[in-house]
C-alpha cells in the first residue's frame, strides 16, 4: 500500500503544516476543496463543469491510490483544513516504464507562495527515493505558472521539452506546457537528496 508516515512542517510564520496519506474518508473534504479551486486558478486542466466526480467516486480514486504501490495521495493541512494535494502515479504493472512516475501538485489560494507546495514536493521526493522501483519524477507544468517554474526548479527539476499550445482557454488564449523531470535515484539506485 502507497502510504507516508505523517509528517510535519513549520512554515516561515510558525503555522504547522501536516502532510499526510489521503483516506477514502477524506472524499468529502477533497471535493470541497476542488470546488475551491475552480475560480482561484487558470492552472488546471479540467473545467468545474468537466468535472465528472462525486463522493462514491473519489472515494474510489482515493482508495485507488492507497491500493497500488506506485501511486500516492499525499493531503497538506493547517488546522485540519485541506490546504494542497499532490498525487502522482506509475505505471507499476509496465517494467519498461514503471521507473518514472507523473506528479499533480494543487495549493489553496491564500497559501500559495509559503512553503506549502515544497513541503509536498520534499515528502514526495523522499517517498520516491525509498521506493523499490521509482526513479525518476515527471511533470507538466502551465509556462504562465511562474512561481510554480521556481519552485520545481529550486527542487531540482530539470526542463526536458515544451509541448507548443498545449492548452487553451476559454479566452482563446494558448499556453505551452513545460515539462520537467527529476531523477530520485542515481543509475546505480543510489538515492539523491530531496534538496
Amino acid at each position: 500500500m502507497a502510504r507516508i508516515e505523517p509528517r510535519t512542517f513549520t512554515l516561515e510564520d510558525g503555522t504547522q503544516l501536516l502532510i499526510r496519506t489521503g483516506e477514502e474518508d477524506d472524499a468529502q473534504v477533497m471535493l470541497a476543496y476542488l470546488d475551491d479551486l475552480d475560480g482561484t486558478t487558470d492552472h488546471t486542466v479540467t473545467m468545474p463543469d468537466e468535472r465528472d466526480i462525486d463522493e462514491p467516486k473519489e472515494r474510489a480514486w482515493l482508495r485507488e491510490r492507497l491500493d497500488n504501490p506506485g501511486e500516492l495521495a499525499l493531503l497538506a493541512l493547517i488546522d485540519g483544513q485541506l490546504v494542497g494535494e499532490l498525487d502522482v502515479r506509475c505505471a507499476a504493472n509496465r517494467r519498461v516504464i514503471r521507473h518514472h512516475a507523473m506528479l499533480g501538485i494543487s495549493v489553496r489560494d491564500g497559501w500559495r507562495g509559503r512553503g506549502i507546495g515544497s513541503a509536498l514536493m520534499i515528502t514526495l521526493i523522499d517517498w520516491a527515493a525509498d521506493h523499490p522501483f521509482i526513479e525518476q519524477l515527471r511533470l507538466g507544468v502551465f509556462a504562465d505558472n511562474h512561481g510554480a517554474l521556481r519552485l520545481y526548479e529550486a527542487l531540482g527539476f530539470v526542463r526536458e521539452g515544451v509541448r507548443v499550445r498545449a492548452f487553451r482557454r476559454d479566452s482563446g488564449d494558448y499556453v505551452d506546457d513545460i515539462l520537467m523531470y527529476r531523477d530520485v535515484k542515481d543509475r546505480q539506485g543510489v538515492a539523491l537528496p530531496a534538496t
